[in-house]
């Protein structure tokens, strides 16, 4: 009874994360096992969202996640084996498998001051957004005073 209980309050409580945004964040080491919420938005980690549905599972002080895979093979003395999946790179060995956090991070502060030196795309969407809300301001404005009489 007390399972079912408990589980009933980590399923509504993970349901309410993802409604804000949020996804699980499985956290292993050789002696524990940590679940956090994290929004996949940020930068500390390398998220991959075709791994899993609703989350990621990392191992301690990485920051790539990494999926367990079991190989199945009856013909075998010892017929399963397990190992770990981290995303698959396009060239061998163009980088390390698991890059840890503090190396990430520093990648991906590298790489806002390149984004900050050399706009892209994001900065053309941000420059619409500023000219579409100041057409709505001036289009409120001038209904506002037709509506008064000054116009």
């Amino acid at each position: 009874m007390r399972e079912a209980i408990a589980n009933w309050f980590v399923r509504r409580s993970v349901g309410i994360a993802e409604a804000l945004g949020t996804e699980r964040v499985v956290e292993v080491s050789e002696h524990s096992i940590g679940i956090t919420f994290e929004r996949p938005e940020k930068e500390s980690r390398a998220w991959d969202s075709s791994m899993y549905e609703s989350g990621q599972l990392f191992h301690s002080d990485y920051a790539n996640p990494i999926k367990p895979v079991v190989e199945s093979n009856a013909d075998l003395d010892n017929p399963d084996t397990a190992y770990i999946k981290v995303r698959e790179e396009e060239e061998e060995d163009k980088e390390p498998y698991l890059i840890t956090s503090d190396r990430y991070q520093s990648y991906m502060t590298q790489d806002l001051i390149d984004s900050l030196l050399t706009p892209r795309e994001k900065w053309r969407l941000i420059a619409y957004a500023v000219i579409a809300t100041a057409f709505l301001v001036v289009t409120n404005l001038i209904v506002s005073l037709g509506n008064a009489g000054l116009f």
